[in-house]
C-alpha cells in the first residue's frame, strides 16, 4: 500500500518467518528529498495597455501560462483573468510550482461629441474629468459627462468604468462668442474634399484659417470670391476653415479622403 514518508533517510526492515520457526530479515533504504519552497508573487490587477512583470522565486526557474513569459521582464497580457505558473526543479531532481493570478481590465470606449451649442458630452462612465488639451491639465470642477465650454480651444475627457480609464481625442471649439456670418453668404465646395476647395461668397475678400483637429492653425491666407485653398500637403481627415469677412466668421467643417 502506497504512503508518504516525511522528508529525510529512512531504513525500513522486511522480516519473514517460514513454518519451522525460522526468521529472516532485509533492510530497504528510502531517502526523501525536500521539495523547492517555490513563490510566483501576489496576484495583480492591471488594466488593459499597461504592463506587468512576474518574477519568480527561486531564480532560474520556468514560466508557463496563456501567453510567453520572461522571469523579470514586463510583457503586456490580453484583456481576461489569466492564470500564470511557475515552476523550479532542485539539484535533488525534486520540483515544485505556485501560480499567480494577472487580472487585466477592459479599458473604456471614450469619445468626446461637440453638441454644436457650445457643449461637449462625454460617452458613458462612472466617472469624468475634462482636459484642455493645449496644456494637459485637467479643468477644475470640469467633472460632469457634459462641459460647457467658456473659451475657444481643444478639449478631450477622462472617462473611468469604474475599474480603469482612458482619454478620448481632443475637440477644437471655435465659435464662442464668434458672431457667424448667414450659412448661404459664405459656401465651400466640394465637402469631402481630395485636394482643393473652392470659396464662393458674397463678400469681396476674406481671411481663411485652416485648422486641424487638434486645434493647430495650418495655413492663413486671404482669398478673393471663387478661388481655391489647397489641402493637398495634408493628411486625410477633418479640418476646419474659419472664414473671416467684414460682417463677421464662419465656421466650415471639410473632409478630405
Amino acid at each position: 500500500m502506497a504512503f508518504n514518508p516525511p522528508a529525510g533517510v529512512h531504513t525500513f526492515t522486511y522480516s519473514f518467518t517460514n513454518g519451522a520457526g525460522c526468521t529472516s530479515t532485509d533492510d530497504v533504504v528510502v531517502t526523501v528529498n525536500t521539495l523547492p519552497v517555490v513563490d510566483a508573487g501576489a496576484d495583480q490587477t492591471i488594466c488593459e495597455g499597461e504592463a506587468v512583470t512576474l518574477t519568480g522565486s527561486p531564480v532560474a526557474g520556468t514560466w508557463s501560462g496563456p501567453v510567453a513569459v520572461t522571469d523579470g521582464v514586463a510583457f503586456n497580457p490580453p484583456a481576461g483573468v489569466h492564470t500564470f505558473t511557475y515552476s523550479f526543479t532542485n539539484g535533488a531532481g525534486c520540483t515544485s510550482t505556485d501560480d499567480v493570478v494577472v487580472t487585466v481590465n477592459t479599458l473604456p470606449t471614450v469619445t468626446a461629441t461637440d453638441n454644436g451649442d457650445g457643449t461637449i458630452t462625454a460617452s458613458t462612465g462612472t466617472t469624468y474629468q475634462w482636459i484642455d488639451c493645449a496644456t494637459n491639465l485637467p479643468i477644475a470642477g470640469a467633472t460632469a459627462q457634459t462641459y460647457t465650454v467658456t473659451a475657444n480651444g481643444s478639449y478631450a475627457v477622462i472617462v473611468n468604468n469604474g475599474t480603469c480609464e482612458d482619454t478620448s481625442d481632443c475637440v477644437v471649439i471655435d465659435y464662442i462668442g464668434i458672431k457667424e456670418v448667414s450659412q448661404d453668404m459664405i459656401s465651400v465646395f466640394p465637402n469631402p474634399t481630395r485636394d482643393f476647395v473652392t470659396v464662393n461668397m458674397t463678400a469681396v475678400r476674406a481671411t481663411i484659417e485652416v485648422i486641424d483637429a487638434q486645434g493647430k492653425i495650418l495655413q492663413t491666407s486671404i482669398v478673393e470670391n471663387g478661388e481655391t485653398v489647397s489641402l493637398a500637403s495634408y493628411e486625410t481627415g477633418m479640418y476646419i476653415f474659419r472664414i473671416t469677412t467684414e460682417n463677421g466668421t464662419s465656421i466650415h467643417r471639410i473632409s478630405k479622403n
